[in-house]
């Protein structure tokens, strides 16, 4: 999720937002904090800004999460897209990346998609 606001290389105040409401709310969050969300932001802007590709980051996140976190970090991360209608061509790069890492195949990842468009739409 947090990979998926900075990739582009900003976050926005309604991305802040989201995130800090995921984090309050989302029990896989629970023992999360806002001194957390600053360690790992910091992080992955210092990752994006060095010699670290996409690919390279997201192959330690596929390391760190078991098979049920990765389906939540996928679509955490397509939501986290919506909150703006932001799709920039590094983020949806970023989708295809965490698909193919993940192995979310494209009736899985077609349905949550199709789940987050659906509570975003009016």
């Amino acid at each position: 999720m947090t990979l998926s606001s900075a990739i582009d290389g900003e976050i926005s105040n309604k991305e802040m937002q989201f995130i800090q409401t995921c984090i309050n709310n989302l029990p896989i969050f629970k023992t999360y904090n806002s001194e957390d969300l600053e360690k790992t932001l910091s992080m992955f802007f210092e990752l994006l800004s060095g010699d670290n590709d996409p690919e390279t980051i997201i192959e330690l996140i596929d390391q760190a999460l078991d098979k049920k976190n990765k389906y939540i970090a996928y679509a955490l991360s397509v939501e986290i897209m919506m909150v703006e209608e932001n799709f920039t061509n590094e983020k949806l790069r970023l989708l295809e990346l965490l698909e193919k890492n993940f192995e979310i195949n494209d009736l899985e990842s077609a349905s949550i998609k199709y789940t987050i468009k659906t509570k975003y739409s009016d």
